[in-house]
């Protein structure tokens, strides 16, 4: 093997160490002023002329002796680009997977909108990731372990590498978590999509039934889903649908439903009442509202109505 050829080598080996990967780009230079981005690509020319008969090579590159193979393969080279490029389109598929569901927990079958198998991708990446440790003779699969920027890049968008079976309890509150994440992100934007806004009146109406937890009403304000459009159709339909079962209930009985009763969104009548009298929402048509104030009076000189604060 030539020295000059070795020496290369290590220079090479000195850039795999510091950036875990030898993807040179063709341009770079070394500070000494040695071009070791050209060298590369000359390594990946001799690569291909390894099957190229001599009078059909477009150069005079020697092709790569066995021995040279191993040695460069020993440092992850990639002898084929194209590889890599399309290893950064599938991540460019992951980044946006990320974006939208908040994590990369993507279904082994999920395939997006163009026909790229995400899914059966991100598996493969977890596969090349124990790669990473496992010596080459010992691995049951030939996929090319991770370098570390490929790592880096996988974990920035949330990359998990060992999936563990979860409880149904688990699965749901990760979805659950997954759907407020959505959200959060559309109320930031202001874009709602459909999907969001059933989920939002799906939790109004388990809010109504006492079905969420503490925790998760805290989440769900904190995130400004009470400051929804959504909402708010939703409040305007809840506050006219308990006006009219309390009128329907006063011309039954005269008086007004006992405050302490659960009602809509969870609260009391109690609470309502106080909306009603002040109507600081503006829901409530004058006509409405002159009927509300002499039902109230009604019941008030029965002695029927709780104070309100």
């Amino acid at each position: 093997m030539r020295v000059k050829w070795k020496l290369m080598y290590e220079l090479a080996k000195q850039y795999y160490q510091e950036h875990g990967n030898l993807l040179v780009p063709a341009r770079y230079i070394r500070e000494d002023g040695i071009k070791l981005g050209q060298w590369i690509w000359v390594q990946r020319v001799a690569y291909k002329n390894r099957t190229i008969p001599k009078a059909e090579r477009k150069n005079n590159i020697s092709p790569l002796t066995n021995e040279q193979v191993k040695l460069l393969e020993d440092i992850d080279m990639e002898w084929d680009l194209i590889i890599q490029k399309k290893w950064l389109k599938h991540y460019e598929k992951a980044k946006e997977y990320y974006q939208e569901h908040g994590d990369l927990l993507v279904p082994y079958r999920y395939v997006c909108e163009d026909g790229t198998k995400l899914g059966q991708w991100i598996s493969v990446q977890r596969r090349a990731y124990k790669n990473r440790i496992i010596p080459k003779e010992e691995r049951n699969n030939t996929h090319a372990p991770l370098t570390d920027e490929q790592v880096k890049l996988l974990e920035k968008i949330g990359m998990v590498w060992q999936i563990v079976k979860l409880s149904l309890k688990t699965k749901i509150e990760h979805q659950w978590s997954k759907s407020l994440k959505k959200a959060e992100n559309e109320i930031l934007t202001k874009k709602y999509s459909s999907k969001t806004n059933e989920w939002l009146t799906e939790q109004f109406q388990l809010q109504e039934q006492n079905k969420l937890t503490r925790n998760q009403l805290a989440m769900l304000k904190n995130v400004g889903v009470y400051t929804t459009p959504v909402y708010h159709n939703y409040f305007k339909q809840a506050l006219l649908d308990v006006f009219k079962q309390v009128l329907y209930y006063f011309r039954e009985n005269r008086i007004l439903i006992d405050s302490t009763e659960i009602t809509r969104l969870g609260w009391t009548y109690e609470i309502w009442y106080e909306i009603f009298n002040k109507n600081e929402f503006g829901i409530l048509d004058s006509k409405q509202y002159e009927v509300w104030k002499k039902i109230w009076f009604i019941s008030k000189r029965k002695n029927k109505v709780f104070k309100i604060k």
